[in-house]
C-alpha cells in the first residue's frame, strides 16, 4: 500500500501526476500523505467529486505548474505559486474573482465561469486567455504583448476591448452582442471569428496575415472592403444584409454565403475553391 512507503517516496510516486479520482482515494486514506507528498507535486487536478472527499492543500505547492480545478463551487482560488504555468477554472460557476496572476503564467482558461466580473492584471508571460461564458464579465484588462490568443466567445456583458497586441495570432469574439465594432486588427492575425456580431455594420481593414474570417450571422454587416490575398476560409452564412462581396483572393478555398438573402452576385470564383455553399440566396442562379 502506498501509504506504508516513506513520505519522500510518496513525493516521488505522486510527482508530476494528475490527481485522479483513484489517487483521490489513496489520499482520504492515509491522512500522512494528504499532507506530505503535495511539496513536490507539479501538478493538480480538481472536480467537485474529489473536493468533497479531499479539500485542496494549502498553501499551494510552490512546485505547482499546472492546477486545474474544473466545476468546483469555491467563490474565490487561494494565492497562486510563482511557478504557475497555466491555471484552468474552467465551469467554476461560483467564482467571482482571480487571485494575482504568477508572472510564470502562460495559459488562463476560465471558461463559463459565470459569475466572473473581471479579471485581474494579465502577466507579461501570459500566451493563451480563454474566458468563452463568463457572461458576467463586464471588461477586459491590458492585454500582454505575449499574448498569442484570445477566446472570448458569449462574453454578454463585454461593451469595450482593449487594444489588441501585435503577437495576437487567433481571435475569436463570437456572440459578444455588446460589441457595436471591431478594434484595430494585428498584422499578425491569422485566424477572426467575430459571429453573432449583429450590430457589426463593417469589418476593419483585415491584416496580410489572416488565413481564415467567420462572420456567420453578423445580421447588420453591409459590406466588407477587401480580402487579404492570404484567405483560405471565408464563411458569411446568415450576413442577411450583405449585398455584394469583394474580390475573392486566389487561394480561397472555402466559402459559404448560405442565408445570404440580399446577396444579388457573386465575384468571379478563383480555381483554387474546395467548397462553395450558397443556399437560401435571392440570387441562387447568379
Amino acid at each position: 500500500m502506498i501509504d506504508r512507503l516513506p513520505l519522500d517516496v510518496q513525493a516521488r510516486i505522486l510527482d508530476d501526476v494528475t490527481l485522479s479520482d483513484d489517487i483521490s482515494r489513496a489520499l482520504v486514506a492515509c491522512e500522512s500523505l494528504r499532507h506530505g507528498a503535495f511539496s513536490r507535486m507539479t501538478m493538480l487536478v480538481y472536480n467537485d467529486d474529489i473536493m468533497n472527499r479531499l479539500s485542496l492543500p494549502l498553501p499551494l505547492p510552490s512546485s505547482l505548474r499546472m492546477l486545474r480545478i474544473t466545476g468546483i463551487t469555491m467563490t474565490i482560488l487561494p494565492a497562486l505559486p510563482s511557478s504557475l504555468h497555466t491555471l484552468d477554472c474552467g465551469g467554476c460557476k461560483s467564482l467571482t474573482s482571480l487571485p494575482a496572476l504568477p508572472s510564470s503564467l502562460h495559459i488562463l482558461d476560465c471558461v463559463m465561469c459565470t459569475s466572473l466580473t473581471s479579471l485581474p492584471d494579465l502577466p507579461s508571460s501570459l500566451h493563451i486567455l480563454d474566458c468563452g461564458g463568463c457572461e458576467s464579465l463586464t471588461s477586459l484588462p491590458a492585454l500582454p504583448s505575449s499574448l498569442h490568443l484570445l477566446h472570448c466567445q458569449w462574453c454578454t456583458s463585454l461593451t469595450s476591448h482593449p487594444a489588441l497586441p501585435s503577437s495576437l495570432h487567433t481571435l475569436e469574439f463570437r456572440g459578444c452582442i455588446g460589441f457595436t465594432s471591431l478594434p484595430a486588427l494585428p498584422s499578425s492575425l491569422r485566424t477572426l471569428s467575430c459571429e453573432w456580431y449583429q450590430s457589426l455594420t463593417s469589418i476593419p481593414a483585415l491584416p496580410s496575415s489572416l488565413h481564415a474570417l467567420d462572420c456567420r450571422a453578423c445580421e447588420s454587416l453591409t459590406i466588407i472592403l477587401g480580402l487579404p490575398s492570404s484567405l483560405h476560409t471565408l464563411d458569411f452564412e446568415r450576413c442577411k444584409s450583405l449585398t455584394s462581396l469583394p474580390s475573392l483572393p486566389s487561394c480561397l478555398r472555402t466559402l459559404n454565403c448560405e442565408g445570404c438573402c440580399s446577396l444579388t452576385s457573386l465575384p468571379s470564383l478563383p480555381s483554387s475553391l474546395q467548397s462553395l455553399i450558397f443556399n437560401r440566396c435571392i440570387a441562387k442562379g447568379a
